[in-house]
């Protein structure tokens, strides 16, 4: 198909080109040819896959188990899990001393916004 493409594409560059042009033409719409054979070969593995994602997509509905046991498991996690912010007091008398967050659970980039946020 896109060799087809390109001898349509540099026939008609050759008819469009005059005098001395006439292999600059060729060329030109050789690779013309070719482009448009390659977006109709992309449309076309566009359209296959968007079918796979359809057939995907029905998969996934009919098996609405799998997704409630994930998002259960999760939630269950969430909920014996110390809280949000990752910071635990240290000593239970009036001292003030904090523990780092576990690196487990946060990354250090946002460990470190948050004690710039508690250090202003």
């Amino acid at each position: 198909m896109r060799v087809v493409f390109s001898i349509i594409g540099a026939v008609l560059g050759l008819s469009l080109a005059s005098g001395s042009h006439e292999l600059l033409g060729v060329v030109l719409g050789g690779f013309a040819g070719f482009g448009i054979a390659e977006l109709g070969a992309l449309r076309v593995k566009l359209n296959q896959l968007e079918g796979e994602l359809a057939a995907l997509r029905k998969l996934a509905a009919s098996q609405p188990g799998r997704a409630t046991e994930s998002q259960q498991r999760t939630a269950g996690e969430n909920s014996t899990a110390e809280p949000a912010s990752g910071w635990s007091a240290a000593g239970s008398g009036s001292g003030s001393c904090v523990s780092w967050p576990k690196a487990k659970r946060q990354n250090p980039t946002n460990a470190m916004r948050r004690m710039t946020l508690v250090l202003r």
